[in-house]
């Protein structure tokens, strides 16, 4: 569902941003990234926020990493502690994913909620 909001809506940039601190999050995810190299690059600067909240900025090449940290917190997380918030840069969206599998979207214009709106509902055959 993120994945395809941020398709839809063509979100160059999105920031990640935790419910706590990266640190946990970080930890979780480390085996599930393992190798890639762009992760690595993120890694490092993370490394430098582990104790705090700060935004991760992420580009339209990062996409596939955005897919793999969701799918690990689903998968691997502890709720409230691996919470985490995609806010598009450049447009009225937000999206919270909880480890319990919530989302919740917030939506800054009709046009965008008619967009989520419809990647939710199923489609009739």
């Amino acid at each position: 569902m993120v994945e395809g909001v941020i398709h839809k809506e063509h979100l160059a940039e999105v920031a990640l941003c935790p419910a706590r601190a990266w640190g946990p999050i970080v930890d979780l995810v480390a085996f599930d990234l393992a190798g890639d190299e762009r992760w690595d690059e993120i890694d490092a600067e993370v490394a430098l926020h582990l104790r705090t909240r700060d935004p991760l900025a992420l580009g339209s090449e990062d996409h596939r990493l955005i897919r793999r940290i969701l799918s690990a917190i689903l998968e691997h997380g502890e709720p409230g502690e691996h919470d985490l918030s995609v806010v598009a840069v450049g447009a009225p969206i937000v999206m919270n994913l909880e480890q319990a599998g919530r989302l919740t979207v917030w939506c800054g214009n009709r046009a965008i909620a008619d967009v989520v709106s419809r990647l939710v509902q199923p489609r009739a055959s």
